[in-house]
């Protein structure tokens, strides 16, 4: 299956979707924040990103962005909690700078599974604006 980074700096929920994407079939590597996972995507090869948004040090915006600059056809997958404050800016700023889908917080293993298998199939360019919910 596919070879997938997994950002967020939560330890159970990154630990939780590490090993739902492991039981259906993937390779799962974790970073806890965006320059962790900058580190290892110059490192390692892989086939898709999911980043979270907020995070400290580095966050998922900057992540994606400096993703972007070393590699432009890596599916990318932005997952942040939406509020009635923020109406869900962060997922249309991930889009606007280089994300391909969004997942929108909280969210089940099937939906996030469902999006990936979304991402992997489709040629990266079609992805478009993959939104979930």
């Amino acid at each position: 299956m596919a070879r997938i980074l997994l950002i967020d700096d939560e330890a159970r929920f990154r630990s939780l979707l590490a090993a739902g994407l492991r039981r259906a079939g993937h390779q799962a590597t974790t970073a806890c924040d965006g320059l962790e996972a900058v580190v290892k995507f110059r490192v390692e090869r892989f086939d898709l990103v999911i980043t979270d948004i907020v995070m400290p040090r580095m966050d998922g915006i900057e992540t994606i962005r400096a993703l972007r600059q070393t590699e432009v056809t890596v599916p990318i997958i932005a997952m942040s909690e939406v509020t009635c404050g923020d109406r869900g800016l962060y997922l249309k700023a991930a889009l606007a700078l280089g994300a391909d889908a969004t997942l929108e917080k909280p969210f089940s293993l099937a939906e996030l599974q469902n999006l990936v298998q979304q991402a992997l199939a489709i040629p990266t360019r079609d992805l478009a604006t993959l939104w979930y919910r």
